[in-house]
């Protein structure tokens, strides 16, 4: 692979936070419903943001953090057979259009988000935009090597100033945000008295999650308020486990250089034509 081939553009989609979204938002409409809305959503975003590669990470359905922390995503209602099915077809379609699909096992699409951009990162892709929903990806922002993230949600495009306006912290600060606040939709609890203004002062004054606990055991007084010292000490257990489950990977087993395959659009039969409607 040449450097000239390499220093492209690409594309990558989070297919997890734009397909629940469409299923959860076509409830009361024909089954069918979720997989057209996503699979239109896939092509807006194609359409909308031009790049010169385009791969789809797909969450895969046995998780790893769930199955050594039970509690993580407890809150999320079960898959029913109706909805996985029409995931499966939104795959499929989203395959027939000719884009690259990457599932790891036991793994989520960030994890293979967050490994495809480091990959990015180090082979000089000129320009690397991530779709999706997630808070942690944001973590992969990175204006020198202009990695940048698209909320599904809002349309915003986040680079590391929109990261910093947002939420407080610059992006190689988010995981350690992201364990002191917690997550409600994951249901990761957070270090109860910290909120997101306390965490965006707390990373500011000590950098990182390590730095604070290190000064925490060394100086209490120093870090902050009585009460938040104190709900910080007593949350030992619930930062090593928020911490490991926000954690990126970034060695997610996958074949970086399918990415620059060429693939063929198939004919497809069963994808409504009407025109996309942003959620």
């Amino acid at each position: 692979m040449s450097l000239e081939t390499e220093s492209r553009s690409v594309l990558m989609v989070d297919l997890g936070s734009i397909y629940w979204n469409a299923w959860h938002s076509s409830a009361n409409e024909d089954v069918s419903a979720a997989h057209d809305r996503c699979v239109r959503h896939v092509r807006f975003l194609r359409e909308k943001y031009p790049h010169d590669y385009c791969a789809i990470a797909c969450d895969s359905p046995r998780s790893l953090r769930k199955e050594k922390y039970p509690s993580y995503k407890a809150t999320r209602d079960a898959k029913d057979v109706a909805s996985v099915e029409q995931l499966r077809r939104s795959k499929g379609t989203l395959a027939k259009d000719g884009l690259l699909l990457w599932e790891c096992e036991g793994l989520e699409a960030d994890d293979i988000l967050a490994t495809a951009a480091t990959i990015c990162r180090g082979r000089g892709m000129e320009s690397v935009l991530i779709a999706s929903a997630d808070k942690d990806l944001l973590a992969m922002v990175d204006d020198e090597h202009c990695i940048r993230v698209l909320s599904t949600k809002t349309d915003t495009i986040y680079t590391g100033k929109e990261v910093f306006e947002k939420f407080g912290v610059w992006p190689r600060q988010m995981r350690d945000w992201l364990v002191l606040v917690g997550d409600t939709s994951d249901n990761i609890q957070g270090v109860p008295r910290v909120g997101a203004k306390t965490a965006s002062e707390l990373l500011g004054k000590f950098d990182n999650l390590e730095a604070l606990l290190s000064v925490l055991a060394r100086d209490p007084a120093s870090v902050g308020k009585p009460a938040v010292v104190k709900s910080l000490q007593e949350s030992r257990e619930i930062v090593r486990v928020g911490k490991e489950l926000v954690t990126l990977r970034t060695n997610a087993s996958i074949d970086f250089e399918e990415l620059f395959k060429e693939r063929k659009v198939q004919p497809l039969t069963d994808v409504r034509d009407a025109e996309f409607e942003d959620e």
